[in-house]
């Protein structure tokens, strides 16, 4: 499970509030248990710790990244193209990798630099978190089975 944290978050779906400034830390590793009554606010909760809605206020963050980077855009209010609105929703992800890469470039050319060695981990463990290894062949997936194979990319293939 990746690490969770929650600073002051605050969400509402009329002018009463669901959620009012919550503060949840799950490290990584840890398991927890989400329990109360119905109409609590467990699952806006469990919502924006995924990214699936974006908090009113305060910050949300899953392995050190603001959850609101994995929001996908709005399909219907896309103007552009299958592959265009692909690359605007699989963007995060791919810097992610790319990022990835360069630091696992500069560590094999020079083994000493401790700093990137932090960021490798870092970067690490958000690539296995996010499942960015099989990122590629799922888009391929998705869209083989949609009949767009046309619009595979393999912008992430190195």
């Amino acid at each position: 499970m990746p690490a969770i944290n929650l600073d002051n978050v605050s969400f509402s779906y009329s002018s009463k509030p669901v959620l009012d400034r919550i503060d949840l830390h799950i490290g990584e590793g840890e398991r927890a248990c989400l329990i109360g009554p119905n109409g609590c606010g467990k699952t806006t909760l469990l919502r924006i710790a995924s990214g699936d809605l974006a908090p009113e206020m305060g910050t949300a963050r899953v392995s050190g990244l603001a959850t609101e980077l994995f929001q996908v855009p709005e399909a219907e209010q896309f103007d552009g193209s299958i592959g265009e609105y692909l690359d605007a929703a699989l963007h995060p992800l791919r810097s992610i990798a790319t990022h990835f890469y360069y630091v696992a470039d500069r560590l094999e050319a020079d083994a000493n630099l401790v700093e990137m060695g932090l960021e490798y981990d870092q970067l690490l463990a958000q690539m296995t978190s996010f499942d960015i290894w099989t990122l590629n062949a799922r888009v391929a997936q998705v869209l083989a089975e949609l009949g767009l194979s046309a619009f595979t990319d393999s912008g992430l293939n190195r």
